[in-house]
């Protein structure tokens, strides 16, 4: 298990060596997702269209916001065209 000075400094390496860097990680209440997103420029929200309920979504930003994570975007997958407003 890497400790937060040991994500840093592999996000730094990996940097140096690439464009974008993206980990995939567990979701929030399984894992230690949030020492990755603390050390990252953006934390990604996978949801699903038809799956993902609107509590769970609005329960995981409440997380991302206590644990000091303000840059967050959400990918919504499996969506129709006519679910998503542009």
């Amino acid at each position: 298990i890497l400790d937060d000075e040991d994500i840093a400094r592999l996000i730094r390496l990996l940097r140096e060596q690439a464009d974008f860097v993206i980990f995939d990680a567990t979701p929030l209440h399984l894992g230690e997702a949030h020492r990755f997103m603390r050390a990252s420029d953006v934390a990604l929200l996978v949801a699903r269209s038809g799956w993902t309920r609107r509590a769970r979504a609005q329960a995981a930003r409440v997380i991302l916001e206590r644990l000091g994570i303000r840059r967050t975007a959400v990918i919504l997958t499996d969506a129709s065209a006519d679910e998503v407003l542009v």
